[in-house]
């Protein structure tokens, strides 16, 4: 699952957190304890950024 911020990438970070804790599957995976790690990446082009989410232990 692939998120997408298009715009000012101003509070982005922050944005997109709000948006996968507003999500029920996303923040169902953020506070699931089986969970050890999670791995967060994010790219640039141009005005969109786009950003995944990788958990696992």
């Amino acid at each position: 699952n692939i998120g997408k911020a298009a715009g000012n990438p101003d509070g982005t970070a922050n944005t997109i957190f709000g948006m996968w804790m507003n999500s029920s599957g996303h923040k169902a995976n953020i506070l699931n304890t089986s969970y050890g790690k999670i791995g967060i990446g994010a790219v640039q082009t141009g005005s969109t950024t786009y950003f995944t989410q990788v958990f696992t232990n």
